[in-house]
């Protein structure tokens, strides 16, 4: 039996090493005649390699392997999607699996799964555990699947993950389409939304078949993926949409009594940045996805904190023109992005609008709404690009970039990089040391091609510097400053600045004091 392995590739080579080195030992003492194994990279061409250098990059050993192949194919697609029906329409395997580059395949995996259709010729989907981990390899959760609903899969969400399924090619066939490319995030969902419609026969086992990496910046968790539920809602009955609440109150129970939060002690291998394999035990495994729970919740709004009057999204732009330039705050998540977004606010009164701020890292993956932002002027805007890796759903995105840059004053906020980290870490648990700093000095080097004003952390904080930061800003965007600078009061003072931050989200610009920070933020 043949299985062709599907990967999408833009610009992860890192990532990629480890994906293939867990798809190529899958061939490795497996007692099946007949077992082959062809993995298909499809890749975007961001990167401008040919298909040589690529498997250059990947250093995948010279040794030929009969029932191992690797297949490289670069062009230009138009998303994940896309490039995925591009790799099926080239492979000619009997079994089809699709992993994406930051994902393994745990060992043994296509060997169980051979031996699952081998026994069961009317088979047609099959789909196993997964792994959560973070970046580095260290645990995070696991997920055993349950056969989805249908209506769950329409109106809520895909409770399987492709790393971990695999389709026989003929019923693919059947169904005519493999991902419908409308979608750039959600395509999988319509997918087995297909699947369960057509009464396929489906079959889930508890075996471990892959890990996931938990980056922070799924697709799933995207705002393209929230407008792409919508149109999936379209698809089934209203009454299902306003049902939407029991149907995953039933989906939890199932999977309740399945024993998903009931896990036993278990161990898995994990393939580092050396394609060295180690074995993580894991002593209190848990079925509870804690980190996405919270950014699921972050993302409906229900731990936002901010409200139309101090941000955008969900606040509305002013068409209005004014005559003076965006003021673009740049920098990496927890190195004083607030501070100095209220020094702005409390002592530029030209760029005291509604709403305060806005949140450009919400918008990169809307081309529209970046249109919009272009064409206005005279906000504060605020983002961490490209350190949290968002926009890859808008393939404009560099060039809009570039227009937004030269219609604003770019303020590069600089912190020490361990220090930046170590804050960051407590919000955002899946971050990587490395990789963190990495982007950090993409981000600089990005940042820098606009001739920004560079501003230190601790000059946040230190009034001399603060006011001469503000002197210099109010110059170059022709704007006045109030003659007696406001600045962020003194961290112990804790019930003053939440009195505040209260004001602001309560009454906006009209707060006689602004503070539009999330956490008290670090020792003055």
């Amino acid at each position: 039996m043949k299985f062709s392995i599907l990967t999408p590739h833009h610009n992860q080579p890192d990532f990629l090493k480890r994906c293939v080195k867990s798809v190529r030992d899958q061939v490795d003492a497996t007692p099946f005649p007949g077992f082959t194994v062809s993995h298909l990279i499809q890749d975007s061409n961001a990167t401008g390699w040919i298909p040589t250098q690529l498997r250059e990059r990947l250093g995948v050993p010279d040794e030929a392997l009969a029932a191992y192949q690797l297949g490289i194919h670069s062009e230009e697609d138009q998303g994940m999607y896309d490039a995925l029906n591009r790799a099926f329409a080239k492979s000619d395997g009997e079994i089809i699996g699709h992993i994406n580059c930051d994902e393994q395949y745990l060992p043994g995996t296509l060997a169980f799964v051979h031996e699952c259709f081998q026994k069961d010729p009317g088979l047609q989907v099959l789909s196993g555990a997964v792994v959560i981990t973070y970046p580095d390899g260290s645990y995070c959760c696991s997920r055993k699947p349950i056969r989805p609903g249908y209506h769950h899969t329409a109106v809520c969400h895909l409770s399987l993950f492709t790393a971990a399924t695999f389709y026989r090619r003929t019923f693919l066939e059947e169904l005519g389409v493999f991902f419908d490319t409308r979608f750039r995030a959600a395509g999988d969902a319509d997918l087995f939304a297909r699947i369960l419609k057509s009464k396929a026969r489906l079959k889930t086992s508890p075996r471990y078949f892959s890990l996931f990496a938990e980056t922070g910046t799924n697709l799933a968790l995207s705002e393209v993926a929230k407008q792409e539920r919508k149109i999936r809602m379209q698809e089934v009955p209203a009454a299902f949409v306003k049902l939407r609440p029991l149907i995953e109150m039933h989906h939890q129970v199932k999977k309740l009594l399945h024993g998903a939060y009931f896990l036993r002690p278990f161990s898995y291998e994990f393939i580092n940045d050396r394609l060295e394999r180690e074995v993580v035990r894991v002593n209190e495994p848990t079925g509870i996805w804690r980190d996405r729970r919270r950014m699921r919740l972050y993302k409906r709004g229900w731990f936002d904190p901010h409200n139309p009057l101090t941000s955008h999204p969900p606040g509305k732009l002013s068409l209005q023109p004014v005559p003076h330039p965006h003021l673009l705050v740049v920098s990496a998540p927890r190195s004083g992005t607030h501070l100095m977004i209220d020094l702005i606010l409390n002592n530029l009164p030209a760029y005291k609008r509604k709403p305060l701020f806005v949140e450009l890292d919400k918008l990169l993956d809307l081309p529209g709404e970046m249109a919009a932002l272009i064409q206005t002027s005279g906000y504060v805007i605020k983002t961490h690009y490209p350190v949290m890796e968002n926009g890859e759903a808008n393939p404009g995105l560099p060039e809009q970039l570039e227009q937004l840059a030269q219609k604003s004053l770019v303020l590069l906020i600089r912190r020490d990089p361990v220090a930046t980290f170590r804050s960051a870490l407590r919000m955002f648990p899946w971050l990587n040391q490395d990789a963190f700093e990495l982007q950090v000095k993409k981000q600089n080097e990005f940042w820098r091609r606009f001739s920004p004003v560079e501003v230190r952390f601790e000059d946040l904080t230190q009034k001399t510097r603060a006011e001469a930061l503000l002197r210099e800003t109010a110059e170059r965007t022709q704007t006045a400053c109030k003659k007696r600078p406001v600045h962020p009061p003194p961290k112990a003072r804790r019930k003053h600045i939440y009195f505040l931050k209260f004001l602001t989200r309560v009454m906006g610009r009209r707060s006689p004091r602004i503070n539009t920070g999330i956490r008290l933020g670090e020792s003055r």
